[in-house]
């Protein structure tokens, strides 16, 4: 039988961890949805896939999608390290997650 390893440090962790995620969801709600920046963001996450849409050779969308696809996962890895170590901040966010 394991036993919980889970020390008092790690617990504050966790209790601070859950209060970042609630003011960071309070913070979206209250001065990020919504305003013309959150917008731009939309535009720029969804015209640029509308025009790729219209433009792709159909024949090739699935080995191009499958290569954007691989460069992606490595800009949201890297991404991930950036905003965990501090490197750079999101003021505003298309999405509070």
């Amino acid at each position: 039988m394991m036993k919980n390893h889970i020390t008092k440090s790690f617990e504050e962790i966790i209790r601070l961890r859950e209060q970042l995620q609630q003011k960071d969801l309070l913070y979206w709600k209250n001065e990020s949805v919504f305003t013309w920046q959150w917008w731009l963001l939309v535009g720029m996450a969804t015209i640029p896939l509308i025009i790729w849409w219209k433009l792709v050779d159909k024949k090739r969308a699935y080995e191009i999608a499958f290569y954007g696809c691989m460069i992606n996962i490595a800009a949201l890895i890297l991404d991930n390290v950036g905003t965990t170590l501090q490197w750079w901040v999101y003021p505003i966010k298309l999405e509070p997650l």
